[in-house]
């Protein structure tokens, strides 16, 4: 019989990990302990050393994950993201989507603590003080080839080459390169550098998708005040383009803020946050985290085909001389 210690999602739990080497995650495989049938999902979540959301994983059904009342073991969740070598980093293990912990039907990340798989070289490695239970995949790529050999031990015929080379990955310029070359075509886990935009293409068994967050620097408008009717949110203080984004073009959209907001009664509020939109199942969605003072705005998405377009709506700042400054830089992963 083996003992396992679990920590309780409540509603998520993480772990901070430092890579040894620059890598390329594909998949994290925590051991997960499941009671009863607890309603919801549960999903991985990667952050960076200021907490900034870097990859998320889908979602999955908790009540999928087993048959019986009570299960433990390990499942896939992919991430499909490069990790460099010594910064810290959060994984989060997250119940949502309905889930709620109560102590009849929750889920729980393990700790390596009773059935070790390798001997472990740091402390607090006994107990309650041992880390979560998880394995990686990793994506192998800077020192290995891929090559399709001849039936035979010897060949006049050079092999063919897979997506690695000894020094990285193939470049191409656009998918349909990388199929003719190929030869075949492009099967998940298919992966090669897009020389167009420079940034590495993954096949998720569907089609190619961009691996990481494409970064936009910061830029900063104003927030007009009183605004009851949605209004849309600029790209600049100086641009009165809308802040807009096709899904057939991103599938995430990451902004990060800060808000101030005054007038000379004195009215002073700020706070910093995180509105992250998304576009699944044909549909914009949008979510916000903030600290600090509620600065009296409300965030939004309007959408128009695939197109969602970031609006917001403002409380009314009765005092004169009405100031505001909004700072925000963009993340976006391509669809």
């Amino acid at each position: 019989m083996s003992k396992i210690i679990v920590h309780e999602c409540r509603p998520e739990v993480f772990q901070e990990i430092v890579p040894l080497e620059n890598l390329f995650l594909s998949a994290i495989r925590p051991h997960l302990y499941i009671h009863n049938a607890p309603a919801g999902d549960i999903k991985l979540r990667l952050t960076d050393g200021n907490d900034k959301l870097i990859s998320e994983s889908t979602g999955i059904v908790l009540t999928t994950l087993k048959s019986l009342a009570f299960a433990h073991g390990y499942y896939t969740f992919d991430l499909n993201t490069p990790l460099a070598k010594g910064l810290t980093y959060r994984l989060y293990f997250t119940g949502f989507n309905g889930y709620s912990f109560s102590e009849s039907a929750y889920v729980g990340v393990c700790k390596d603590w009773d059935s070790e798989k390798t001997t472990q070289t740091y402390l607090h490695n006994d107990g309650t003080n041992a880390p979560l239970d998880f394995e990686t995949w990793v994506k192998e790529g800077s020192n290995v080839r891929i090559l399709d050999f001849s039936d035979a031990f010897e060949s006049t015929a050079e092999p063919t080459q897979g997506l690695v080379t000894a020094s990285g990955f193939l470049l191409f310029a656009t998918d349909a390169a990388y199929v003719t070359n190929k030869g075949s075509a492009a099967v998940s886990g298919d992966a090669y550098y897009n020389t167009t935009f420079n940034r590495l293409r993954v096949h998720d068994g569907t089609a190619f998708r961009y691996s990481e967050f494409i970064y936009q620097p910061e830029t900063t408008t104003n927030i007009l005040n009183n605004q009851a009717a949605a209004v849309n949110l600029e790209t600049s203080d100086t641009d009165a383009t809308a802040l807009a984004f096709d899904g057939a073009s991103y599938e995430k959209v990451l902004i990060n803020y800060k808000l101030e907001r005054d007038d000379d009664l004195p009215t002073n509020l700020a706070e910093t946050g995180t509105v992250q939109i998304r576009y699944a199942d044909g549909t914009w969605e949008i979510e916000r985290e903030f600290e600090g003072e509620d600065a009296g705005v409300v965030f939004s998405v309007d959408q128009t085909g695939s197109v969602g377009t970031v609006q917001y709506t403002s409380t009314n700042f009765t005092g004169g001389t009405y100031t505001s400054k909004l700072k925000y830089e963009v993340d976006t992963l391509k669809a």
